[in-house]
This record gives structure tokens, C-alpha cells and sequence, in this order.
């Protein structure tokens, strides 16, 4: 996928879903050079199992704005979740020298990561990305691990520029959350 413009969607910019337990799942795909941008929920979502993907270059803005009343979100610029329990969670993930900037709709709410990772698995890496001016934390890596897990299961943020996020308590410039363990964390610039 390149040189996609996808803007003012009610809910996502652009949305890969591959359930884990398909015959002929999507085990690559690369999202590149494009924009997402004043979406009303993330400007783009990876939602299952997609192993192998890289979103490089994009630029994802103004995303999360809330517009479907009553829609439960916890949304970002760029977001990629496996949402299933390992040894079918999505690996080797890469995000890579994205512009991710200006997400959520204003409020203190759960709205506006800037690029997160959510149950994402082993080899997964979010770097040399720009993501600044997002409601919630910049960068985020949330149930990267769980109590079985070793060292294999380590994802790695490194080589960004993250700053000037906006809402307390989660404006963070990198935050870990829920059984996110063996991360490597390197040579960011908060």
C-alpha cells in the first residue's frame, strides 16, 4: 500500500484485520509514503495477526477526534495489535520513519497515542520515527509480554524524536504499560 490519502473517516484512516485463525493468513504487508489524517479513530490500525509488516514513511495526523458519539476508543496516529495471546501475536513489526503528530480530540480522555504497540510480538521495533503534540503518551508499548514470557519477547524503541505530549497523567514521551518486559529502549531524544 503507497500513496494512500485517507482522511475524515467516522472511524479509522486505514484498518488491516487478519485473524490468527485464518487458512491463508496476511503475513506481510507494507504500508508506506502515505497519510491518515482527522479520522475518528486511529489513523491507522494493523488489528490481528500480521506478522512481518512495516508502515514506514507515513505521516498520521489529527486522528481520534471522537466523532462517533458513544464509540469506545482508546486510539493513536499509528497503532498495531495482535490482540490475542502469544504464540499468536503478530512479530516483527516494524514501524519506521514515520511523522505521527497532533492526535486526540482535546479532552483528558483515552484518545490520541501517537504510535503504539498492543500485544504485538517478539522483533517488533518502533524507530527513527518524529511524534510530537499527541494527547497521550508519543510512544507506547502495552502487553508486549506476559508471565510466560522471556527474552525472546522483546520489542525495541529506539532513534526517535518524541516530545510535547499533551493531557496528564499519560502524556508521556515513551511509556510502558501492562506486562511490558524485555524491552530494549535506546538513543531516543525526549
Amino acid at each position: 500500500v503507497t500513496g494512500v490519502s485517507s482522511n475524515y473517516n467516522v472511524l479509522d484512516g486505514m484498518l488491516i484485520a487478519t485473524p490468527a485463525n485464518l487458512s491463508t493468513p496476511l503475513l506481510s504487508a507494507v504500508v508506506q509514503s502515505s497519510t491518515f489524517s482527522y479520522n475518528g479513530e486511529h489513523g491507522f490500525l494493523s488489528e490481528g495477526y500480521t506478522p512481518g509488516e512495516l508502515v514506514q514513511g507515513n505521516i498520521s495526523h489529527n486522528n481520534c477526534l471522537a466523532i462517533e458519539v458513544g464509540y469506545s476508543s482508546w486510539c493513536g496516529g499509528l497503532r498495531a495489535l495482535s490482540n490475542d495471546p502469544p504464540p499468536v501475536r503478530a512479530t516483527n513489526i516494524i514501524f519506521q520513519y514515520n511523522d505521527v503528530y497532533s492526535n486526540g480530540d482535546g479532552a483528558a480522555d483515552n484518545r490520541g497515542y501517537g504510535i503504539w504497540f498492543d500485544t504485538t510480538g517478539a522483533g517488533s521495533q518502533i524507530r527513527y520515527n518524529t511524534v510530537y503534540g499527541n494527547d497521550m503518551a508519543g510512544v507506547a508499548l502495552e502487553n508486549t509480554s506476559d508471565a510466560s514470557d522471556t527474552s525472546s519477547m522483546s520489542q525495541a524503541v529506539y532513534g526517535n524524536v518524541i516530545y510535547n505530549q499533551n493531557f496528564v497523567p499519560y502524556a508521556s514521551g515513551i511509556y510502558l504499560y501492562r506486562q511490558s518486559k524485555y524491552n530494549v529502549i535506546a538513543n531516543n531524544t525526549l
